[in-house]
């Protein structure tokens, strides 16, 4: 048995809590593209993403180009098209 597992076994952790940083701009949506393995995001994923956040050179995020959302790296070259809609903060994937 891990250590302190029978403590945490004791309580429930909240999911939100645990990953929601900023509640008010924190969405969670449901992925149904093809699989992203450069990212380790795949079909039915989880992902929370941070509109909060600003977003650095290298995390990914969710930015929306001509109409259409899609996920990407950012680097600080993002086109003119491109609009910035949030930080993917968290993904939860499926083990079995």
């Amino acid at each position: 048995m891990f250590h302190g597992v029978e403590k945490v076994a004791q309580s429930r952790l909240d999911l939100y809590e645990l990953v929601a940083h900023h509640p008010d701009a924190t969405f969670f949506v449901s992925y149904k593209g093809d699989d992203l393995d450069e990212y380790s995001i795949y079909k039915n994923d989880v992902l929370v993403i941070d509109r909060s956040v600003e977003a650095k050179v290298g995390t990914i995020i969710v930015a929306q180009q001509d109409n259409d959302f899609t996920i990407m790296r950012y680097d600080a070259q993002v086109h003119s098209e491109t609009v910035l809609w949030g930080v993917v903060s968290y993904v939860i994937h499926s083990l079995v």
